[in-house]
């Protein structure tokens, strides 16, 4: 797949190797002179591009892992999932000399996402089976469910709030 970029680093060295072989081959002072021109500003024109499309996108990269580090506890995880991705696939593209530097943080903020989605998975089988055995059992797992709930993050917090309630609605009623 060619990128923007890609595409724009090739025509430029097109550019480059036509105004390069036109100025050996032309014999007219004036006409050497501007495909001397447009080769050399081909050239420096493929210079700053690629280095904007390389040394900038990986510090695009890591402001990004950093901003969202700081910021997993308070983003939704579907945010953060979908965020991930995308850094993941800009971080495939670098050259391998730059994937060195960012791999530790990207892989720090893969694990976080891990464990928040286990944390997630541990929470909701606690909440299925906090409403089966004897009332004594129900009270039990619904204490250790409510400390369960209170060490999950804000958005996990809020996304099993009204379950949580519920069920201490209905062992408070004695329901269960």
């Amino acid at each position: 797949m060619i990128t923007k970029r890609g595409g724009l680093l090739v025509t430029l060295i097109i550019v480059f190797v036509i105004s390069i072989s036109l100025f050996f081959f032309l014999e007219y002072p004036g006409l050497k002179f501007l495909c001397a021109v447009i080769a050399l500003l081909a050239l420096i024109f493929w210079i700053v591009v690629f280095h904007h499309s390389v040394w900038t996108s990986a510090r695009k990269l890591e402001s990004r892992i950093e901003s969202l580090l700081a910021k997993t506890h308070i983003l939704p995880l579907e945010f953060l999932k979908k965020e991930y991705k995308l850094l993941y696939e800009h971080y495939l593209k670098m050259p391998s000399d730059k994937k060195k530097e960012h791999y530790p943080k990207l892989m720090q903020l893969r694990k976080i996402i891990e464990d928040l989605i286990q944390k997630g998975k541990e929470f909701e089988t606690k909440l299925m089976d906090a409403a089966s055995g004897s009332v004594k059992e129900i009270k039990v797992k619904t204490t250790d469910l409510e400390k369960h709930y209170k060490r999950l993050p804000a958005q996990h917090q809020k996304k099993y709030a009204q379950q949580v309630i519920q069920l201490k609605e209905q062992v408070g009623k004695g329901r269960v």
